[in-house]
């Protein structure tokens, strides 16, 4: 197994993720030829990371849920479980919802 990351390390990391994702979010509008039917295949592919993403991170979650409630945890850890469970059942419901995931560029 790798060895663990640090907490400065971690918080890098996720720092990291974060503006990627909003610089790519930011790169998409700042020209709108990028939101024309050329860039499809860009729609596309992230509606089926989406459609990967959303269901596993949920069962993930349930099953995450599911590990905590049966073990001898604090009662805080099993309700953060049951929290995290639920809004990761939340986003899949909206990405359904508002037809996040696909294998088309309907938009």
């Amino acid at each position: 197994m790798g060895a663990a990351l640090s907490r400065p390390s971690l918080r890098r990391q996720l720092m990291l993720s974060m503006s990627a994702v909003l610089g790519g979010v930011l790169w998409m509008m700042s020209d709108l030829d990028l939101m024309t039917p050329k860039q499809d295949s860009l729609v596309i592919a992230l509606r089926v990371l989406a459609l990967l993403a959303l269901p596993i991170g949920a069962l993930v979650a349930l099953w995450n849920a599911g590990v905590v409630l049966r073990s001898k945890r604090s009662w805080m850890a099993k309700v953060w479980s049951v929290v995290l469970a639920l809004s990761c059942l939340i986003v899949l419901l909206v990405g359904y919802a508002y037809h996040v995931m696909g294998y088309t560029a309907n938009y």
